[in-house]
């Protein structure tokens, strides 16, 4: 038995789907997790998300604090805080007070960052074209919206039962 049985047998109803879907997504993200782990050099998956959150802001031109790339992430501020500290020892970052607000921390890139983005384009693009090998343009475009959809349904569920 593998993955693709148990998703065949159990999608005969949208309910089963729907435990299937979250079964899986599941699944994927701790099967990319440690494939990415085993396959960058110097940084976790985890690591790499949170650059890709601090270079994306910058590029807006705005201050990026812990407690925000938390929000971004889905996780906490403390979570964000170790893996911050992780990767200013690695002289990506640099942790710095908050120009807008002085109880807070924000994220400042260094060269590193930078330099490593641009020596590992090449080689992230070829490993994300590998996974999404099998998806056409269109199924790729419909992916991403759908993927959006999802990120609403998970808003909801942060509301749920909160009122």
């Amino acid at each position: 038995m593998d993955i693709k049985d148990l998703s065949k047998k159990h999608s005969n109803t949208r309910e089963n789907q729907i435990k299937g879907i979250f079964a899986n997504l599941f699944l994927v993200q701790n099967r990319l997790q440690t494939e990415f782990d085993n396959k960058m050099d110097v940084i976790t998956l985890k690591q790499f998300m949170l650059l890709i959150m601090i270079k994306q802001s910058y590029e807006f031109e705005e201050e990026i604090t812990l407690t925000k790339l938390g929000s971004l992430l889905g996780c906490s501020r403390q979570n964000v805080k170790k893996l911050a500290l992780q990767l200013e020892q690695k002289k990506f970052i640099k942790i710095i007070p908050s120009k807008v607000d002085s109880r807070a921390s924000s994220i400042q890139p260094l060269n590193l960052l930078h330099k490593y983005f641009k020596e590992r384009n090449e080689e992230n693009m070829k490993m994300l074209s590998v996974i999404f090998s099998k998806y056409t343009d269109k199924e790729i475009g419909q992916f991403y919206n759908l993927l959006d959809k999802l990120h609403e349904g998970v808003e909801e569920f942060e509301d749920y039962e909160k009122d």
